[in-house]
Formats: structure tokens, sequence, C-alpha cells
């Protein structure tokens, strides 16, 4: 492995994809703030423990953003390292330090008793984990099948809004309850719970997989580019 490399990416990869799942937890840390001083304290740790609703949309996004474009497109894929593989490199970055955010705010929302779904200290991690992971694969498979970014992460944030508005509605009907992204921890079902992690993460999968064999079309790569 190269860690030169992996150095370069990550001064490539641009402020924005690692301010935004910080900015995501300030802005709601400044909501739960704004509720308490409202007298709505009750609401606080609703408030907070969304913030696992909301960072899989941003670093989502980002990643999917980072794998599907590229603004010397062009030169890389006359490199000896394929545009395939840089574009991964920079995807898999983007999800790890979404991760490592999504962990640690996990974490201390589950030792402050705030988490308002814990599931346990390990498998509280995929409350945020396979919904990440769905929405890159999703913005990756709309960016490049669309082959323009901003249309492809439009999409996604529309499916993030549907999966919100109507999670009650999706995780109490059989046919869509395996994906359900946002379906709530309730122990006297638990294995619906799991059996949904798992359907989102064979998913997640599932489109990485048809992703990543779009990035070795160059005849695709260059027609979104020029389009």
């Amino acid at each position: 492995m190269n860690l030169e490399l992996w150095r370069l990416e990550l001064r490539r990869i641009g402020w924005g994809a690692w301010l935004a799942p910080l900015g995501a937890i300030a802005a709601l840390g400044a909501l739960a703030f704004l509720a308490n001083v409202m007298g709505m304290g009750s609401q606080t740790d609703s408030i907070l423990s969304e913030g696992l609703d909301a960072l899989p949309l941003v670093g989502g996004i980002a990643a999917a953003t980072l794998l599907a474009s590229d603004p010397a497109l062009e030169l890389q894929l006359t490199l000896p390292t394929s545009f395939r593989t840089t574009a991964l490199r920079r995807a898999a970055l983007a999800l790890a330090w979404t991760g490592l955010v999504a962990l640690v705010y996990t974490v201390l929302l589950a030792a402050t008793q705030r988490l308002i779904w814990p599931v346990s200290p390990i498998a509280n991690q995929l409350i945020w984990l396979a919904p990440l992971l769905c929405f890159a694969g999703i913005g990756a498979v709309f960016n490049l099948g669309m082959r323009a970014a901003a249309a492809g992460s439009g999409i996604t944030g529309v499916i993030w809004v549907f999966q919100l508005f109507f999670r009650r509605s999706l995780s109490e009907t059989p046919a869509t309850q395996p994906i359900t992204l946002f379906l709530r921890f309730d122990p006297t079902v638990a294995s619906v719970w799991i059996v949904n992690r798992m359907a989102l993460c064979a998913l997640a999968i599932l489109l990485f997989a048809l992703a990543i064999q779009w990035l070795g079309d160059a005849e695709r790569l260059l027609k979104g580019e020029n389009g």
C-alpha cells in the first residue's frame, strides 16, 4: 500500500467532505440547545439522536461525489493508476472520516444515556453504518448513471427526506421493512432490526458493485464529463 498516495488524496478531498459531518452535528447540537432554552428539554435527546440520521446523508453524498467526479478526469484516465482505484480511495477516506465522527458521536450519546434507541455498544454502530453505506452507494450509482453529480446528489437527498418522512409507514409495511433506512430498534422484535441492517448492508454491496463496474468504463465517464 502506497501511503504517499493516501496522503495525497487526503489533501485533494477538500474541506467540504471534512467539515460536513462536523457541521451536521454542530447544527443539531445548536438546535438541541435552543430547544432546551425554550423549555422543550424533553426534545433534546431526540434531536441529538437524530444526528445519526443526518450523518449518513452528508457522508454518503460526499463519498459518492468523490467517487463519481474529478475536475481532471481526462488526465486521470491517462495515469498508470486507474481512475477507479483513485476514486475508490477518495470515497473510502470520506466514508472513514464520517464513520469516525459517527462512531465517537454514538459512543458519547450512549455513554450519556441520550441515545433514544440504544441497542448494544457494538450494534449501536449499525444505526448509522448501514444507512451511510447505502446512501454512498445510492449516490454513486445515480451520479454515475445520470453522469451528473449535482442531479445524483439531489435525488439522494430526496430519498433521504422520503425515508424520514414516511419512516413509520415503511417500518410497519412488511414489503418495505427490510429496506427502511431509519428503522428503529424494538427489543420485542429485535430480529427484525438485525435483518433490516443486514439487508441494507447487502444492498449497499450491490450498489457499490455496480458503481465500481461503471468506474471502469472510460467512455461512460468521459460522456458524463463532457455532457
